[in-house]
């Protein structure tokens, strides 16, 4: 079931809910996809129970708007321990991209433009911890199958988050460059030439990770025009 409506995250959520709530009645599993908006650039208002700040400024604005999105999270959760479906479901929150500048500072930095929120949220079925690794959106599908304990063969370009002993990156796009993403360090290039980099240009480091990442973005680019991303 995917679930991208046009609604606030609280109607969203709530019908999500009532959707897993009546396929539980019945006996059935269930995977649920939500997409959010209510904390994108726009910063809709919503009820003034959440005005916690003036809506003078788009920082307040966003700010508000977590305050809504937070309530609305928790109404999911809520109904999950109520209709009997929480114990045994694992949450996967996950943003597409950061929000942004909001204060007028340059937030040009790597880490500080792409860092984004992917937390798991199972407490009866999984222990507490924190991941310190570079992780990404790639990841998602890999640690998905992995939580599900599917073990047929499947195509992605990440790896299970939650494997301490995987090869851990992240791959981003950033307009026309790309930019690769390992061990606190980064290189950015526009396939012709490197735009930037955390690492001294003569070091085996960096020539490493400029070869792995033109040669990403070679088999990635080939085996999608080539509609071979995936054996039949």
């Amino acid at each position: 079931m995917i679930l991208h409506l046009d609604m606030t995250d609280y109607d969203l959520f709530d019908f999500a809910a009532k959707k897993v709530s009546g396929k539980r009645r019945q006996g059935h599993s269930f995977f649920v996809f939500s997409f959010t908006g209510s904390t994108h650039v726009g910063f809709s208002p919503t009820t003034k129970e959440f005005d916690k700040y003036p809506s003078t400024t788009n920082q307040n604005r966003y700010l508000n708007t977590l305050f809504y999105s937070d309530y609305s999270v928790g109404h999911l959760i809520g109904t999950a321990k109520k209709d009997g479906w929480f114990n045994d479901t694992i949450f996967i929150f996950m943003a597409d991209h950061v929000v942004g500048s909001l204060n007028g500072s340059d937030n040009s930095g790597v880490e500080e433009r792409f860092k984004i929120p992917f937390v798991i949220y199972a407490p009866k079925i999984l222990k507490p911890q924190k991941i310190d690794y570079v992780v990404s959106q790639a990841d998602l599908i890999p640690t998905i199958y992995h939580l599900m304990g599917v073990g047929k063969p499947f195509s992605a370009l990440g790896t299970n988050a939650l494997d301490k002993d995987a090869n851990h990156f992240a791959l981003i796009n950033d307009g026309t460059d790309i930019i690769f993403v390992k061990n606190n360090d980064y290189i950015k290039h526009n396939r012709s030439m490197v735009t930037g980099t955390s690492l001294d240009r003569n070091s085996n480091e960096f020539k490493q990770m400029q070869e792995t990442l033109l040669s990403l973005d070679k088999a990635l680019t080939s085996l999608l025009r080539n509609n071979k991303w995936c054996k039949e």
